[in-house]
């Protein structure tokens, strides 16, 4: 028998004493000729799933996952987004995402750290390509020792929007203005051919262009024989910004009738997260950010200046994401005890609703559930990367005072 015990840890086998009361009146003479017969039903399943066959390479940091001290279960042992993760959960559990099959860490992890670029991070998971995302931990430094990430980026996601570009106020009141990027806002269509749609990608919000310029001063390099030595490591995976619609119309201005949209429906309501982003605009891939796959995402997370286009591999957890880690919606998923927890906000990239009056978008707040706030709110922002499946590592065992660091 292989099961978890009080710690979370991994036993191969277990004793248990079994004792049985009768309700029965009679003396020992009276039940010195009787047989009592009863049958034990013990209902099952299996647990313990094999554990990924990445075939890495030895000396890679999928290797280390693949062969460290990690526990696998096919199912983790709380149910994502309907409750937070038990106290003694620390697990690698699977799910279906864009790629094939990713396996997600959920829980209080203790060895998910990584050194990278000069910085402390958190593997969050492995997605169906073998590329491994890791959310930062630490800004500052590379110790992973501190108890939050108190220089990590801090924004607001205020957007006002350029009356000469066709808006009329402020971004955020209006239904296009939930989007990592958005279009126009007084457009009375979801998507067109020529950018005039609600949900179009023309504009990048505040929070990306935060993003881009955290981008630039965390990875460019006076290191001239080797100046791309962080980004060449840094996989071009989907950012699932989904703006698809679960009611209302998506477009709108103040005072028109509400839209949510599909994050609503899977963490809030049906409690069904995924790490599928779905289909949504023309081609299907509006909300699925990438900077140069346009076969798989959008290919819209570039700048382009004087014909000079540089790209930018950086996102945000979604709130899929943060349910799956151990995240729940509401007060009643209070938890300090998942590697998520931070002690502030911190925005993800998911939407909530426009409510006739504004834009509202999923956060993870300081007492580590999530919730929805208005996007003009001064939030933390932890940006969010993809390493590629075959990036080595120099030492390490993911422990907080010993964790991973990336060979570059």
């Amino acid at each position: 028998m292989i099961y978890l015990n009080g710690n979370g840890k991994l036993q191969s086998s277990a004793s248990f004493e079994l004792r049985l009361w009768i309700s029965y009146n009679a003396t020992i003479e009276d039940l010195s000729n009787k047989t009592y017969t009863s049958r034990i039903v013990v209902n099952a399943k299996p647990a313990i799933t094999t554990e990924p066959n990445w075939n890495a390479q030895p000396n890679t940091l999928l290797y280390a996952i693949e062969h460290g001290n990690y526990i696998y279960l096919n199912e983790p042992l709380t149910i994502p987004a309907q409750s937070k993760n038990a106290l003694s959960e620390n697990v690698i559990s699977k799910t279906e995402d864009d790629y094939g099959t990713s396996f997600y860490f959920r829980g209080n992890i203790k060895n998910n750290y990584v050194i990278f670029a000069n910085r402390c991070w958190k593997i969050v998971r492995v997605n169906g390509d073998g590329s491994i995302k890791i959310w930062l931990w630490n800004n500052d430094s590379t110790d992973c020792k501190v108890t939050n990430t108190p220089n990590s980026m801090y924004l607001g996601s205020t957007i006002l929007y350029n009356k000469d570009s066709g808006g009329t106020g402020k971004v955020r009141q209006t239904a296009s203005g939930i989007g990592f990027m958005y279009g126009k806002p007084d457009s009375t269509t979801l998507y067109t051919l020529d950018n005039t749609g609600a949900q179009d990608n023309v504009t990048d919000n505040t929070m990306l262009k935060n993003l881009k310029s955290w981008y630039d001063n965390a990875f460019e390099t006076s290191d001239n024989a080797n100046p791309f030595k962080y980004t060449n490591l840094l996989a071009d995976t989907i950012w699932c910004g989904d703006k698809s619609i679960s009611s209302g119309k998506g477009y709108g201005q103040y005072k028109d009738a509400p839209t949510y949209f599909m994050p609503v429906s899977r963490v809030s309501v049906e409690f069904t997260p995924s790490l599928i982003c779905p289909e949504f605009g023309l081609d299907g891939k509006i909300s699925k950010y990438t900077a140069q796959d346009v076969i798989n995402g959008n290919g819209m997370l570039k700048t382009t200046i004087n014909e000079n286009t540089k790209y930018y591999k950086i996102g945000l957890l979604t709130a899929d994401e943060a349910a799956f880690a151990g995240g729940k919606v509401g007060n009643n998923g209070a938890n300090n005890n998942y590697y998520l927890y931070t002690g502030y906000n911190y925005w993800t990239m998911s939407a909530n609703r426009f409510d006739s009056n504004r834009c509202i978008g999923y956060v993870v707040r300081q007492k580590g559930y999530l919730s929805n706030y208005d996007v003009n709110s001064n939030f933390k922002m932890n940006p969010t990367i993809s390493l590629i499946p075959t990036v080595s590592i120099t030492s390490g065992d993911g422990t907080v005072n010993n964790p991973y660091v990336i060979n570059v």
